[in-house]
């Protein structure tokens, strides 16, 4: 993702929101029909629904606000006189980080994460899944494949 940043220089915030914009139809085209399914069921069964990734949450928010996240957690691009700041260091958001940045945000809320969903591609994601009490493992790389079919976690 630090590579994939330096595309940014000089940009402003409007530029990258455009970018995103643009290339949001590409991406969606690549979204998991059976993950739109589990998303929208949740969504009926009146779950709070948390985007939670470390890609840019410019990009994000987008995608939340098209399929109806309620909560979008992800790295923020850092600005400074109006263009992105690329000697900003991008905060890393990798499986520990999720949790603490998952449980920061919803502090002080009553939440029953035993009736909680989390649904992950990655073994990163592995401390997020292990919280909730429905843990779905989406297309996930083998070691995550791996842990779930060990513990009999649902994999889409």
């Amino acid at each position: 993702m630090a590579q994939f940043h330096t595309i940014f220089k000089n940009m402003t915030r409007v530029e990258i929101d455009l970018f995103f914009n643009k290339a949001y139809p590409g991406i969606a085209r690549h979204f998991n029909p059976r993950v739109l399914e589990e998303l929208q069921r949740a969504r009926s069964q009146g779950f709070h629904c948390v985007l939670l990734s470390g890609t840019y949450a410019q990009m994000l928010n987008i995608v939340a606000e098209e399929l109806g996240f309620d909560s979008v957690i992800a790295a923020d691009i850092h600005y400074r006189d109006g263009k992105v700041n690329l000697k900003s260091q991008l905060a890393a958001i990798d499986g520990p980080v999720k949790l603490t940045l998952l449980q920061e945000v919803f502090a002080g809320e009553n939440i029953n994460w035993f009736l909680s969903r989390a649904y992950g591609d990655s073994y990163a994601d592995i401390n997020v899944m292990q919280m909730t009490g429905e843990p779905v493992a989406v297309n996930p790389e083998e070691r995550l494949a791996e842990y779930a079919r060990s513990r009999g976690w649902k994999i889409i």
